[in-house]
């Protein structure tokens, strides 16, 4: 099918998740720095996710310039909070991890960096 086909029922259900979950993890590999953040931001915001800090920028409370080329984001909704560094691998997207409390583990992915805004392309 169509990116435009496919996007909505795969964003309904990421939220729809989220939205029965304890706890979500995000685990975002994206091209840059800028890009990684722009992507967790609109995940957040779309999952209705709380936010938190966003780690990795820093060494001792001094900034630091953000990595140069691809990061890998960590996310964990019970603090909000954020971890940014350098990402070696090829792969790129999201992988969307909600606890449902079931005991069963659910990890999906990648998913497109896009897929809040609609987007299919990764």
């Amino acid at each position: 099918g169509s990116p435009q086909c496919a996007s909505p029922p795969l964003r309904q259900s990421c939220r729809a998740l989220a939205s029965k979950s304890s706890r979500v993890m995000l685990g975002i590999c994206a091209p840059s720095a800028s890009a990684g953040i722009q992507t967790l931001k609109a995940w957040v915001t779309y999952l209705g996710l709380p936010r938190g800090k966003l780690h990795g920028l820093d060494v001792d409370g001094v900034e630091q310039p953000p990595p140069t080329g691809a990061v890998f984001v960590k996310y964990n909704s019970d603090s909000g909070d954020a971890f940014l560094s350098g990402y070696a691998g090829e792969f790129r997207g999201v992988l969307f991890t909600p606890e449902l409390g079931d005991g069963s583990f659910r990890q999906y992915g990648y998913l497109p960096l896009e897929l809040p805004s609609g987007g299919e392309a990764a």
